[in-house]
C-alpha cells in the first residue's frame, strides 16, 4: 500500500493508513449494542427495481427523487442490494418459488423503519409504512410492483401478487397437496388467505371427512 499512499501524497492529498490483524474473521463482528435504544423495534419494507428502469437514462434520477420524498427519522435506514448475475441469466429456470420479477431486477430497495417501544408507536409505524412509505416505494415503477417477503410490509394486502406473482397458484396447489388439512400457516404466506388476520381461526370450516374432523367428531362422541 505504500506506493499508493506515496502517489496520493504526491498529489497533495493528506492521507494515512491503519491496519489490524484478525486471527479470525468472526472476531471483528460487532459485540456491543447498536445505536438503537433498549426495547426498540423495527419494521421493514422492500421493492425491486427492474433492469428496465435502473438502466434507463432517467432511472437513477427518478429513484433519487422518489427517495427524497420518503419520510424518514434518524432511526430509519434505506439501503440497496445489488441484483442480477446468474439470477437474471437463468430465466429459463421456472421451477422456483420466487417471484418471476427477480429474474429481471437490478436492485432491491430495503427500508428499515424504527419503531418506538410503545403500542401507539408500533401502530403509528405500521400505518405509516403501509399508507405512506410503501406507496412511495411502489411508485418507482407502478407496473413492476414486486417485494421481498422476508423484508416486506407485514400488512401487505396484495401479498399474493407482490411476493409470488404468477407462481402463486402453482405454489398454492403444492401447499394443498402436501398439507391437505391446511395446518401450517404463516402471515401473508401461501394459503394464509384461508385464515383470519391473526392466523388463529379459519375463514371456512375444515372439510368434512378429513382426518381432523373425524377425530374431533370421535372426541365429541366420547364426551356425549
Amino acid at each position: 500500500m505504500k506506493s499508493q499512499l506515496d502517489s496520493i501524497s504526491d498529489s497533495g492529498v493528506t492521507c494515512s493508513l491503519t491496519s489490524k490483524f484478525l486471527s479470525k474473521v468472526s472476531s471483528d463482528l460487532r459485540m456491543v449494542p447498536d445505536t438503537y435504544p433498549d426495547n426498540y423495534g423495527i419494521l421493514t419494507g422492500s421493492v425491486l427495481v427492474s433492469n428496465e428502469l435502473f438502466n434507463s437514462p432517467e432511472g437513477p434520477l427518478k429513484m433519487a427523487k422518489k427517495f427524497a420524498k420518503l419520510p424518514m427519522t434518524s432511526n430509519d435506514i434505506l439501503f440497496t442490494s445489488n441484483l442480477g448475475g446468474r439470477v437474471n441469466e437463468n430465466k429459463h429456470i421456472v421451477e422456483t418459488a420466487m417471484h418471476p420479477g427477480w429474474r429481471s431486477s437490478a436492485q432491491l430497495i430495503n427500508f428499515v423503519r424504527g419503531v418506538e417501544p410503545t403500542i401507539h408507536g408500533k401502530l403509528a409505524a405500521l400505518e405509516e409504512l403501509t399508507n405512506i412509505q410503501m406507496p412511495i416505494l411502489y411508485s418507482l415503477d407502478p407496473n413492476f410492483k414486486v417485494s421481498y417477503r422476508n423484508l416486506g410490509d407485514p400488512n401487505e394486502k396484495d401479498f399474493r401478487s407482490v411476493y409470488w406473482g404468477e407462481n402463486y397458484e402453482r405454489l398454492l396447489k403444492i401447499k394443498r397437496e402436501t398439507d391437505s388439512e391446511g395446518l401450517f400457516v404463516t402471515k401473508l404466506g401461501v394459503g394464509s388467505e384461508d385464515w383470519d388476520e391473526e392466523g388463529m381461526c379459519r375463514k371456512h370450516p375444515v372439510r368434512l371427512g378429513s382426518p381432523i374432523s373425524s377425530l374431533m367428531a370421535w372426541v365429541h362422541q366420547l364426551h356425549d
